[in-house]
């Protein structure tokens, strides 16, 4: 569907076309970045680009047009799928989601709303408020989610405006003083991460060079800017993927 509507689009010469290919992103997910069918994925791809550059070569227009290929994201297989709409709902709130938000908006007390495969955002609202999160409230909520295996890390944030990191191997919260611009860092109950021997305080530049080769690279300095987002969610999942 893609290219039949790009090459029929080009027949219209625009200033600027914008084109979405699904194939390699569904494929992915439902079977395996190096499947068959995302390789074919590409290829159609690759066969539409020379499709695209023969129509342009013909107008005379090829030489004056830019083509530009991008990916919203990479590709990890996906290990575990955990369905968290039903949770939720199980659980008791009434939760609105990407498409059907406006059906169930009004009487809505959470909503899921999902970034890329492996991550989501969780709102909720409070005291009949969205921007009342009260974290102690959550307390047995987060603590079922904390139990889900197929659930990495659980990331929220305070009232007192530090961001809590919660996993299976542990416990810490982190800020950023901007005062200094240092990261701090605090566990409680082993380590989230799996670090063991992060210092309590480090520059950016320093927490990047400590990180680097685990599984988190620069993971603090990106909690503490996803978290300075007043449209980050209350509490932020990121699900287990298998690298």
């Amino acid at each position: 569907v893609s290219r039949r509507l790009l090459l029929k689009a080009l027949d219209e010469s625009p200033d600027f076309i914008f084109t979405v290919y699904l194939g390699i992103d569904n494929y992915s997910h439902l079977f395996h970045p190096a499947h068959k069918s995302v390789i074919d994925s590409y290829l159609r791809i690759d066969d539409n680009v020379g499709e695209i550059t023969s129509v342009l070569q013909k107008k005379g227009k090829l030489d004056d047009t830019l083509l530009v290929i991008v990916s919203d994201h990479g590709l990890t297989q996906t290990h575990s799928h955990f369905d968290l709409l039903e949770f939720m709902n199980d659980y008791g709130f009434n939760t609105f989601y990407y498409p059907n938000i406006f059906r169930h908006l009004f009487n809505a007390t959470a909503a899921n709303m999902v970034s890329g495969n492996s991550m989501t955002n969780l709102y909720f609202k409070y005291n009949n408020r969205w921007n009342g999160f009260n974290p102690a409230a959550y307390g047995d909520f987060i603590q079922k989610l904390l139990e889900r295996p197929e659930i990495d890390i659980i990331l929220y944030r305070s009232t007192d405006n530090k961001v809590y990191i919660l996993s299976s191997q542990g416990s810490a919260y982190t800020w950023i003083d901007h005062n200094d611009s240092l990261i701090h860092y605090k566990t409680e109950d082993g380590d989230p991460f799996g670090f063991y021997s992060m210092p309590e305080e480090m520059s950016t530049e320093e927490s990047l060079n400590l990180t680097y080769d685990t599984d988190y690279p620069d993971s603090l300095l990106q909690i503490n800017q996803l978290f300075e987002s007043p449209r980050t969610g209350d509490i932020v999942l990121s699900h287990m993927v298998m690298t």
